[in-house]
This record gives structure tokens, sequence and C-alpha cells, in this order.
């Protein structure tokens, strides 16, 4: 019984330690696909899917709310919007990155945890993780 109980518990904490977020992500409102890679020491992410890609004249949807107008004009698909995340301590935590928000235009602090093998949470906030918002993510296929 000993044994079966500490099997169960090394298996556990195994694949707690293999979880990992690099993958392809339906967010929370169901409008895009986001793709998380690992990039040298950090993870980022980056639009690979748009419900609505174009926008009424048919042009690509593009970085419009930018404040740096030189980015204006790209593409958000393929936008990196997800920089630095860095592993925790937590196994299934990633911290210290940023989060850019198309919508607005800013950007903000982030962290990333995995829920289990297919959910993910993402949380952007300003200064403290206290103030801001988190959305819970779909692993999905391309």
């Amino acid at each position: 019984m000993k044994f079966a109980l500490m099997l169960f518990m090394f298996s556990s904490v195994t694949y707690a330690q293999s979880l990992s977020p690099i993958g392809i992500w339906l967010v929370a409102d169901e409008s895009a696909k986001v793709e998380i890679y690992q990039a040298g020491e950090t993870l980022e992410g980056k639009l690979v899917w748009l419900k609505e890609p174009n926008d009424k004249a048919g042009v690509a949807v593009r970085d419009d709310k930018n404040p740096d107008e030189s980015l204006q004009s790209r593409p958000l698909l393929n936008l990196v919007f997800l920089k630095g995340f860095v592993k925790h301590k937590n196994e299934n935590k990633w911290v210290d990155g940023t989060v850019y928000d198309a919508k607005s235009g800013k950007t903000y602090s982030g962290w990333i945890k995995l829920v289990d093998e297919n959910k993910m949470k993402l949380r952007g906030y300003v200064g403290f993780s206290l103030l801001g918002r988190t959305e819970e993510w779909t692993r999905t296929t391309p």
C-alpha cells in the first residue's frame, strides 16, 4: 500500500512538472488563437488566427491603436504581444512578462499560470497583480 501511494505521489509530481504552455490557445472570447513558444530563455506569444482578420473594407486589421505611429500600419496577424515570460519556482507559472493589448495600445505586466494541460490563465496588470484582469484560455489546434 505504501508503495502504491508513493508511486501515485511521484507520478503526480512528474505530471505537474511536465505541463507546458507551449502550443496554440483559444482566447476567452474565442476571437483569436495565440501561439505560445520558447524564445531563448523566455516565452513569447503571437496571434496566429483572428475570427475577423479584415476590417469592413476587407483590409487586414492593423495595430492602429499603438502609441508608436511607426507601428500602427503593422497587421495584427502574427503580432508578438506576449513577451519575456520566465519560469517561476512554481512549476506551472511564468512571470515577469508583458502583455500588449492591441485594442487599447497599452502594454501591461503579466503572468501565465497553467490550470491543467488544456487550460491556462493569463493575467495582465498595472503595477500590482491585484490591479488587473485575468482571462482563461483553452488549448486548441491551429
